[in-house]
């Protein structure tokens, strides 16, 4: 047999007798990777054994030049192809499989093991004392964080070692190895420990006709580059429709958050009242969103009786007073009594536990609901709205999950075809959020995406949110804008006594992490959850009643969006620590730089250039919630911040 082995610079792809894959980029190398296609049957098939690599032909998948090639296999009347790309330039080795169908009969695909190998055969981190994995989520309300490979989670660590869409093992300081499946909406990607074993997987569960094929995502894996720089390669090669810096043009307000289900068109008209009435306000808010409650259910998208003026009316007032009008609408969501789930019964999907959910889903597999939704979109579109949000809480495309009723696609397709008919109906003049929806299939077609949790002016809560956004915030103007969660500010220190809701400030005691647990937001916590917004650098969307804030409440959200929109801040002790506490961005005018404490404790903060800070000559820096001068302590920037703040600092250049 010939020497099955192929070398790009300082990477290299190998296939042995067994059909073992080996990959070197750069100082890691991952040895005894195993592919495999798994039908539903329950048949596997090892398609590289004793199979050749092709000789190198152009690299059209990935750039960088240098070369791609492949090995072709057929077993059991599939014809299978392994593609490994390998850049001249760039950190990435990629890999992809075709399944082709050669029969005649319809056969079902479950999935494709693209990487399987032992942990300790990743040279040297499998080797490392106690390697970090950095866990993602397919869907932008799920948790991100760091998980320690080896014992349980501790401190402010994710529990769980299967991550979504890509993954990153790493030594603190140390050697990193990052793999991610490109995200154009093939399959369900899972990325990560099993057992003694890293694998990457394509979750497919769906059939292939005859003489039809599937084709993975492309996974691409790095090694030998810093975490924070393999993120931001990752995220350029999904070039999406927004840069950083117009973050800027999309502040809003909303009412989502305060008035959620018990929303009146009177409620609408007061706040936009006092967004125009207030000066720096109508300077600083672009949009105001007509938000969740509009509705006469969910799935009937007409206006209920609380709005006599009609949505057209509605939008041609708010663009009257200077705004352009945005709304909230849930595509895929219907209510079980509603007027449309009578109408169209066929369409709402089962659940496949034959539980009965209290909100009820649309099935996207079948052309007709793409059509609905289209045309629903459409319908706001004409009535003048140019800022849409669609939220798909609840939308599940795990498979298993639901009983769907059109399977010639993969699950994940099939949304995708939904979230194209969303894009066309919107139009290019829009501007489209997505919240709470799975990821894979709106990359490159949104302007905006929701980063985590819902936000709720609870530090516990906030806390979750911002520990998605750090991890997500290479993603910010590169393959979209970022939705860090509504900036509020509210509790008892920065609103006044109407500006609570009834049922705000009744969490019990405080549960880190725990969803409206512990009190409101007191004046620190609303500083520093506004810090974390302007160095994300992402959407900054006002979700208080913004009339009955206090003064200081006011003053937290004027100095907030004055900053806000912008590239995104970088991290300089990620990886150091569970939850990055030093934030840097530069530009060519000024420098922002905040210190975070996340910890329920007072803690030291230690800033210095051998950190990669950039910090000013003059040995003195200002502080914008305080508006004091401190002073460094040489070249050195020590503070010891009290639990749950933060200090903002900004100077020129």
């Amino acid at each position: 047999m010939a020497k099955n082995v192929y070398r790009q610079g300082k990477k290299a792809v190998s296939i042995s007798a067994s059909g073992a894959v080996n990959l070197k980029i750069g100082p890691v190398r991952i040895t005894g990777s195993k592919l495999e296609v798994k039908m539903e049957s329950g048949r596997a098939i090892f398609p590289l054994r004793g199979v050749q690599l092709s000789p190198p032909l152009p690299n059209d998948s990935l750039p960088g030049g240098g070369a791609r090639l492949f090995a072709r296999n057929v077993q059991n009347g599939l014809e299978i192809t392994v593609n490994f790309v390998l850049p001249e330039e760039g950190p990435w080795v990629g890999i992809g499989v075709q399944v082709r169908n050669l029969q005649s009969a319809v056969i079902s695909l479950q999935r494709i093991t693209l990487l399987k190998a032992p942990l300790r055969k990743i040279a040297p981190i499998g080797s490392a004392p106690r390697p970090y994995m950095l866990r993602e989520s397919d869907h932008t309300s799920g948790t991100v964080g760091l998980h320690g490979v080896f014992g349980e989670p501790s401190g402010d660590e994710v529990e769980g070692d299967v991550s979504r869409n890509f993954t990153a093992l790493f030594v603190p300081g140390g050697d990193c190895l990052f793999a991610g499946c490109l995200m154009s909406g093939r399959a369900r990607s899972r990325l990560g420990i099993d057992g003694d074993h890293v694998f990457v997987m394509a979750d497919f569960n769906c059939e292939i006709p005859s003489y039809g094929c599937v084709e993975t995502d492309l996974l691409v894996v790095s090694g030998g580059v810093p975490l924070g720089d393999a993120q931001e390669r990752f995220a350029a090669l999904h070039r999406g429709r927004r840069r950083g810096i117009e973050a800027a043009g999309y502040r809003a307000w909303t009412s989502s958050d305060w008035y959620s289900k018990e929303l009146s068109e009177s409620d609408i008209m007061d706040n936009l009242a006092f967004l125009k009435e207030t000066p720096w306000l109508r300077e600083s808010i672009q949009y105001v969103i007509v938000g969740r409650g509009w509705q006469r259910a969910l799935g009937d998208w007409e206006p209920q009786e609380r709005f006599p003026s009609l949505m057209d009316t509605l939008a041609a007032r708010i663009a009257d007073a200077g705004f352009i009008p945005g709304i909230w609408i849930a595509p895929l969501a219907v209510s079980p009594k509603s007027a449309f789930a009578e109408k169209h019964p066929d369409w709402v999907l089962r659940r496949a536990d034959k539980q009965e959910p209290e909100i009820g889903q649309l099935d996207y597999t079948l052309p007709a609901v793409r059509d609905h939704v289209y045309a629903a979109m459409r319908r706001l579109y004409d009535w003048g709205y140019r800022y849409f949000t669609t939220d798909f809480s609840g939308c599940e495309i795990e498979p298993g999950t639901y009983k769907f009723r059109g399977r010639t696609e993969s699950v994940q397709q099939s949304f995708r075809s939904v979230i194209l008919a969303i894009r066309a109906a919107a139009g290019e003049d829009s501007f489209w959020h997505v919240k709470h929806a799975p990821i894979g299939p709106v990359a490159g077609l949104c302007d905006a995406l929701s980063v985590g949790p819902a936000a709720r002016p609870y530090f516990a809560t906030l806390l979750g949110c911002a520990r998605s956004g750090m991890f997500r915030a290479y993603q910010h103007g590169l393959m979209w804008l970022n939705d860090p969660g509504f900036l509020v500010v509210r509790g008892p220190e920065t609103a006044q006594p109407e500006g609570l809701r009834p049922g705000d400030n009744a969490g019990g005691p405080y549960e880190r992490y725990g969803w409206e647990k512990g009190p409101m937001l007191r004046r620190h916590e609303a500083r520093l959850w506004a810090t974390w917004i302007v160095m994300s650098g992402g959407l900054a969307t006002l979700g208080d009643r913004i009339a009955t804030l206090s003064a200081e409440g006011l003053a937290i959200i004027r100095k907030a969006l004055h900053r806000a929109g912008n590239t995104p801040a970088v991290p300089l002790d990620l990886g150091v620590v569970p939850l990055p506490r030093i934030w840097q961005r530069v530009d060519d005018r000024s420098v922002n730089l905040a210190v975070f404490n996340w910890s329920d404790e007072e803690a030291e903060v230690v800033v210095s250039a051998h950190q990669g800070a950039r910090l000013p000559a003059s040995g003195e820096i200002f502080e914008i919630w305080s508006e004091e001068t401190i002073k460094m302590q040489g070249e050195t920037l020590k503070r010891r911040l009290p639990a749950h703040t933060a200090e903002l600092y900004e100077w020129d250049l």
